[in-house]
């Protein structure tokens, strides 16, 4: 009888090992799965898409164990030459610090948020007060992507890379209907106005025509 409890604990030790190792990495494969970052509108074309300068987007995170609930999320657009998973920054060096976020993003219980008033640049920017020269390039031929995390001066905290976009000129405005309906109407009233004096004048002469 003592053999047979002595088997019986053998063949359960295994089977909880097996069952610890089923569970296991089904619980870390599924924390360990990186969020998506949506921009909207999103980018039109590619991949990589094409953004337009000062543009204003919606950068959000859906549902997520990688962001820290009340941490505050700070957003950069950064250099990823060619577009490539292998070219994305290691650090904020290759980001550009005048694009952070002017409002406060706080990460939601669930680890999501989302935020509205996010602007586009083609950099370097000279409405960032950047020269020419400037780094990093994120235009209609270089290609970057956003940087989504809670601390861009430490890139082991977490974070997350939109996909890699263009960013081209705004496009141009057509010429406002008013700006062309306002003269019309300016020449339209001003010959109403000379077709009523042209009458008054006409009457005052008829009235000071001798019988």
């Amino acid at each position: 009888m003592a053999n047979r409890r002595g088997l019986g604990k053998l063949l359960l030790g295994p089977a909880a090992v097996v069952i610890g190792l089923g569970v296991g990495p089904l619980v870390g494969t599924a924390s360990a799965t990186t969020p998506t970052v949506t921009l909207s509108p999103a980018p039109v074309g590619g991949p990589p898409g094409t953004l337009q300068n000062d543009q204003t987007i919606t950068v959000s995170v859906g549902p997520n164990s990688t962001f820290t609930p009340g941490a505050g999320i700070s957003i950069l657009e950064c250099a990823d030459p060619g577009g490539s998973p292998s070219n994305l920054p290691s650090d904020e060096t290759t980001c550009d610090g005048n694009t952070i976020n002017n409002d406060s993003i706080i990460v939601g219980s669930d680890g999501s948020f989302s935020y509205g008033a996010y602007v586009i640049y083609a950099l370097p920017s000279a409405a960032l007060g950047e020269g020419s020269s400037g780094e990093p390039k994120c235009d209609a031929t270089d290609a970057c992507v956003l940087y989504v995390g809670q601390n861009q001066g430490d890139f082991s905290a977490p974070k997350v890379f939109s996909a890699p976009f263009f960013v081209g000129a705004p496009a141009s405005t057509p010429e406002s209907p008013l700006t062309i309906a306002l003269p019309i109407g300016g020449a339209a009233i001003l010959g109403l106005g000379g077709a009523v004096a042209y009458r008054r004048r006409s009457r005052k002469n008829v009235g000071d025509a001798p019988a």
